[in-house]
């Protein structure tokens, strides 16, 4: 249930006595509530190889009467419950729409609990703070210029020492061959 705080609803603008408003110096203000109700955080569970950029999908709800966008930290803790990573603080998101959190993981391979904390525009601060999971896998290595050899099993040792690294074309191309002609050599 929506708590509101009432504020004072009139004013006396002067001396008693006959007035064109209301006729004796009193004006009626209209209520403005005050925003009392805490947002509401919900996140998704996210997988991330090490390396890659992580996306953690959060959204902020303030049910009711919203004082405007609120202001968010995501925290990212390890297994044992340690602090490892802090996200934020966001400025300025907007109320009951998905949002992202961007960042490039360079956490160790692993498990992690994020949870998202929201304080709306009036000062509320979350209560029910959701949380998810991040998973962090490795990495493959890139085979190219300085990577390890391939593995080889013992059969197919001799036959991989056997096979030649590279092999040429089984007929030259046609291009090959007529630019060839044209000079006057021979394929």
């Amino acid at each position: 249930m929506k708590r509101y705080a009432a504020t004072r609803t009139d004013v006396d603008f002067g001396t008693p006595g006959p007035d064109s408003v209301l006729g004796w110096g009193r004006v009626l203000l209209p209520v403005v509530p005050r925003d009392t109700t805490r947002p509401v955080t919900t996140t998704s569970a996210a997988t991330v190889k090490r390396g890659s950029v992580a996306t953690l999908s959060h959204e902020v709800d303030d049910a009711d009467f919203s004082a405007g966008p609120a202001s968010v930290t995501i925290p990212i803790k390890n297994a044992g419950g340690e602090l490892v990573k802090t996200l934020g603080p966001y400025e300025g998101v907007p109320m009951c729409t998905p949002q992202s959190a961007w960042f490039t993981c360079r956490l160790p391979k692993g498990v992690y609990r994020f949870s998202v904390t929201a304080v709306d525009s009036a000062g509320n601060a979350a209560t029910q703070v959701g949380a998810g999971r991040l998973t962090v896998k490795q990495r493959r290595p890139r085979r190219g210029r300085g990577a390890a050899a391939p593995r080889v099993c013992r059969g197919e040792a001799a036959a991989a020492a056997a096979r030649p690294l590279w092999r040429p074309p089984a007929r030259p191309s046609r291009l090959l061959t007529r630019s060839c002609h044209a000079r006057g050599a021979t394929a």
